[in-house]
Order: C-alpha cells, then sequence, then structure tokens
C-alpha cells in the first residue's frame, strides 16, 4: 500500500461510518446526490427503475472488495451497488467511488 492510498484509507476510518458490502465491513464517506448527477454515472434506463429510492454517492478504501449488485448495509439501510468506479492518480487507484441506492 502506496503512503497516499494508506492517506485515504486512514481519512475514511477516521471521518467515514461503518458499512458492510456483501460480507465484508469497511468504512465508508456517504453523501445524497441528485438524480442530475447521477445521470453522469448511469443510464437514463437504470435511474427509470430506481427514481423512487434515495440515490447515494459513496468512497470506500481501494483495497475493498465491491462489485456491481453488492448489498451495501449501511446502519439500517440495505441499498444496492450500482456503478463502482476507481479515483486513480498516479498510476494508483486511491479509493472507489460507489453509486448506491
Amino acid at each position: 500500500m502506496s503512503p497516499l492510498q494508506k492517506r485515504f484509507r486512514n481519512v475514511m476510518q477516521i471521518l467515514g461510518e461503518p458499512v458492510t458490502i456483501g460480507a465484508s465491513p469497511t468504512s465508508s464517506m456517504i453523501a445524497p446526490i441528485s438524480t442530475g448527477n447521477a445521470l453522469v454515472y448511469l443510464s437514463q434506463g437504470d435511474l427509470n427503475g430506481i427514481s423512487t429510492r434515495p440515490i447515494y454517492g459513496a468512497y470506500v478504501p481501494h483495497d475493498a472488495t465491491v462489485a456491481e449488485n453488492d448489498t451495501f448495509e449501511w446502519g439500517s439501510l440495505s441499498l444496492t451497488v450500482y456503478k463502482v468506479m476507481n479515483l486513480n492518480s498516479r498510476q494508483q487507484t486511491l479509493a472507489k467511488l460507489l453509486v448506491i441506492a
């Protein structure tokens, strides 16, 4: 793990919230996103299928094991992962951005 990856991981552990993805516990920084912003990441068809539920963006550590359609448990909420994107810098993945609803 590079020093930059370690910094991102430490920030998420300090400021993030405990979540479970699949069966793996991790920490995540989560915020609501608008349907307009969700269209940057999702197709209109995907968005139509989840339009009645709140949509969130979640950052997780670079080494979190996560795939589309995984279950994302946050507090009492059980959400579905719709998109997984690696956030890269200097040819290394620093974190992953998830679109969940």
